[in-house]
């Protein structure tokens, strides 16, 4: 969503002539004033969304403004797919990627508002970025009462991607593959790949990336492997392949590094692919701060009532959770690596400012 060399050289015309559609010849992408969406197009509904979502004081997720070189926002619009368009609300131009007009324009704008109506699901940054943080609501089909009572949450209200989540999935396949061929040996194999921190340079460092394909118990597995599934599809979408490799890689790398230094000595191998899970978990709070996660609370051992709850609150409780359990491991209790976990969410964090300045 972003303008070649050749855009920002061009683009001041644009500005000066107001009522034009610019074409860049390099990337073939579109820069759309709202006059000319509303007047030429006749895409008023789709005018008034993006001037309702995208306001000067919306949280700016979006790269510079070609023109103004202010931050843009990111308004995620539901036409024949999910379209997340680039919008400055000071220049009041909207950026569109190859086909993104075409594609726009192939579905009444009319159909438009009432999609965007009844979708809150995609990635629309502004004033609903932030909504109520728990609100009730009800589990829908047999799968997700069955997931929210083993005590797993359950996406809603989540950004529509755009692309299968290929490395997602071969990840996961890939983290099956080794656990099971493990598991045929399971003591040896893990005492040759689990991340020990007194050994921790072993084979030259290796199992710093090993220990993250190998898993205690079949629970261990699915665990890990659901929240993947949960968070990955959104944040490969978000980042594309290759970044999302580098990610779940800086937070298991990250993660590795913390509970090393918690307790450089110990010769307790490490397994799981919690720390780079982590990271995953860490930058969708911080990338779909709109999305919801429904929950069953349980009061006194008892489920009570079914919420939903904002990600970012279900993020801050999970975060705080871990914080608490890395002050129990490092006072030399329980079997679960705290710090790990931690270890991912810096990471994630790190990944999601990095990625917001590149």
């Amino acid at each position: 969503m972003w303008a070649c060399p050749t855009c920002r050289r061009r683009l001041h015309r644009l500005q000066e002539r107001g009522g034009l559609v610019w074409g860049c010849p390099a990337c073939q992408g579109r820069a759309v004033s709202m006059a000319v969406l509303e007047h030429t197009f006749g895409a008023v509904e789709l005018v008034q969304q993006l001037t309702e979502k995208a306001r000067p004081d919306s949280p700016a997720t979006g790269r510079p403004c070609m023109v103004c070189h202010r931050p843009m926002v990111e308004v995620g619009v539901v036409a024949n797919l999910y379209l997340p368009l680039d919008v400055c609300p000071q220049c009041r131009f909207v950026w569109f990627d190859t086909q993104e007009l075409q594609d726009a324009l192939n579905t009444p704008f009319s159909e438009v508002s009432e999609r965007l109506a009844r979708h809150r699901r995609p990635v629309i940054t502004g004033h609903d970025a932030f909504p109520e943080a728990v609100e009730p609501s009800q589990p829908e089909g047999l799968r997700e009462w069955v997931l929210l009572f083993l005590g797993l949450p359950v996406e809603e209200r989540v950004p529509e991607r755009v692309r299968r989540p290929w490395a997602t999935w071969g990840l996961s396949g890939f983290i099956v593959l080794i656990s099971l061929l493990a598991w045929t040996h399971w003591e040896s194999s893990v005492r040759a790949f689990g991340f020990i921190p007194a050994e921790a340079f072993r084979y030259g460092g290796l199992t710093w990336l090993t220990a993250f394909f190998l898993h205690a118990n079949l629970l261990h597995l699915l665990g890990n492997l659901y929240f993947l599934w949960l968070f990955g599809d959104n944040v490969e979408d978000a980042l594309g392949s290759r970044r999302y490799a580098g990610l779940i890689l800086a937070a298991t790398l990250v993660g590795n590094f913390l509970h090393w230094l918690g307790d450089p000595r110990s010769q307790v191998p490490v397994i799981g692919a919690s720390g780079g899970i982590s990271g995953i978990v860490a930058f969708y709070a911080l990338r779909f701060p709109q999305a919801r996660l429904k929950v069953l609370y349980w009061l006194w051992w008892r489920p009570t009532w079914f919420i939903s709850i904002s990600v970012w609150l279900w993020f801050a409780l999970w975060a705080g959770l871990q914080l608490l359990g890395a002050f129990v491991q490092l006072a030399g209790r329980g079997s679960v690596s705290y710090l790990g976990h931690l270890g991912g969410v810096l990471a994630g964090i790190a990944f999601w400012v990095w990625e917001r300045r590149r």
